[in-house]
């Protein structure tokens, strides 16, 4: 890599012009040896709205649909791209539903629905991510879009991006890294080294209190690891790194390691090692077709099943990422393919993912880290739906198909303009109502005194409705498919 010499004795530009050519100067400069990549949004990439000009979502598009899909909306949680990062939700259509921006400091992982005191519920981690580990917190909002919990990892760790899983119990699991200073000698690396421990934490979600701890290191040696224990003592070794947890209805989970490209029921009582599926200590026979390596998202499924998103990298394979459902028989310790999910593009995603179960059989992929795809497949393989976002390098750490219903408490949002040929255009938005089915405008010569002049069914995330007059004010009604009343904007003076 090119080497950037400092330059001694320069002198500062005393102008406010001279100091913003001197800074775009050393942009242009980091720019230029791959430090920095200066790429504005194209046409299309970010969505943008007359009625909320405070959300810039990025964009999404749908290459195919099919009739019959499984029920639900789908979210995802947009980072490292255009536009801003946070949680959405779109239509089975593929149109926004719900959008809530980050700071720019912040990224959202792991975002869907769950039950918290038996009630549908919002979840996500949220933070800034180093070394391939989260730093951040585990929110809940309800379905009003108010954040009613914030879970933190206990004794001094911090909340991994990696997993946030309720239970019935109103607790969380969680997962957690802690460095430990080692010998690693024995694995190639230094002596007085420093490995990554991964933790698994229950956390009581009322009280923030630990309930139920697990650490890699007190069950699972430093020889399973598949990556190489680095030379450099500041570098901490990653052997583990837990990705994903699981809870049975025994209590016992299942904990998916990525860099030992191994799955690992743990007996919850005891926190010991039932059995390992795939890697270097397999307790189950694996045929060349159900191998995986690197994968995230193991999850329980019926049957005396497992799922799993098969990342195949790294290191890199000769394979392709893919969905699979194995089946492990218990009293032959084999396992075999299901049913593996492909996109027909070939490709492998080296990082995150996600593989869901939905009721009636289909599974929905979320492609993971390098891919910006989510599909939805049946039963059989076939794809039934596919999208993806937009812009190059926009991507979600999972996505989901979930059925949700959300009431926001805030009014709608209404933006009016003239237009041509004494015509008015009202553009009309709720972030978070998912039951509406058509907009009513109203509008007339004071705020007190308006009646109907147009109805639209709903197109997106806004819809804009163009009327005839030039009414001094404008007000907005969002209807139910029934015709029912959900809520109303302010009536909007025309300027």
């Amino acid at each position: 890599m090119t080497q950037l010499t400092p330059t001694r004795h320069v002198r500062t530009p005393r102008t406010r012009r001279g100091r913003l050519l001197l800074a775009l100067a050393a942009l242009l400069a980091l720019a230029a040896v791959g430090w920095l990549v200066l790429r504005p949004s194209s046409a299309g990439e970010v969505l943008s709205f007359h009625s909320r000009p405070d959300l810039h979502p990025p964009a999404v598009e749908v290459a195919k649909t099919s009739a019959g899909l499984a029920p639900g909306d789908i979210f995802l949680a947009a980072k490292d791209g255009p536009g801003q990062s946070g949680p959405m939700i779109l239509s089975p259509e593929g149109k926004l539903l719900w959008f809530h921006p980050l700071p720019s400091s912040l990224v959202a992982f792991d975002f869907r629905t769950q039950t918290y005191e038996g009630k549908p519920v919002l979840t996500w981690w949220q933070g800034q991510v180093v070394d391939g580990h989260g730093q951040g917190e585990d929110v809940i909002a309800d379905s009003h879009y108010h954040v009613i919990a914030r879970v933190h990892a206990g004794d001094g760790e911090s909340a991994d991006l990696h997993e946030f899983q309720l239970t019935s119990r109103g607790t969380a699991l969680i997962t957690a890294y802690h460095r430990v200073h080692r010998d690693l000698s024995p694995w190639g690396g230094a002596k007085d080294g420093i490995v990554q421990d991964s933790i698994v934490q229950e956390i009581d979600v009322k009280t923030g209190r630990v309930v139920w701890e697990w650490h890699s290191l007190d069950h699972v040696p430093l020889s399973e690891s598949q990556r190489k224990a680095p030379s450099d003592p500041a570098s901490p070794w990653d052997y583990f790194h837990v990705n994903a947890i699981s809870e049975d209805a025994q209590g016992n989970l299942l904990l998916s390691a990525r860099n030992t490209s191994t799955l690992y029921k743990v007996d919850k009582a005891t926190g010991a090692v039932a059995w390992r599926l795939g890697g270097k200590d397999s307790s189950f026979s694996l045929p060349p077709d159900a191998r995986f390596v690197s994968q995230h998202d193991a999850r329980w499924a019926p049957g005396g099943d497992v799922t799993l998103f098969d990342n195949a990298a790294p290191p890199t394979t000769a394979l392709r990422t893919r969905g699979l459902r194995l089946h492990l028989d218990l009293a032959t310790h084999q396992a075999t393919l299901v049913q593996q999910y492909e996109r027909p593009q070939t490709f492998v995603s080296d990082a995150q993912g996600s593989v869901e179960l939905m009721p009636g059989g289909d599974v929905f992929v979320g492609w993971g880290g390098s891919s910006p795809w989510f599909t939805e497949f049946s039963a059989d393989g076939t794809v039934r739906f596919d999208g993806r976002f937009v812009a190059s390098g926009v991507h979600s750490y999972r996505s989901y198909k979930l059925p949700w219903s959300g009431r926001p408490t805030d009014a709608p949002a209404l933006a009016v303009r003239r237009a041509r040929h004494e015509t008015t255009v009202a553009y009309a938005s709720w972030n978070g109502a998912t039951a509406i089915a058509r907009w009513r405008i109203l509008a007339g010569p004071r705020a007190d005194h308006l009646h109907a002049v147009a109805r639209k069914d709903w197109r997106g995330f806004e819809t804009g409705v163009r009327f005839a007059g030039r009414p001094a004010y404008v007000e907005a009604v969002a209807l139910d498919a029934a015709g029912k009343v959900l809520g109303r904007s302010a009536a909007r003076r025309v300027g």
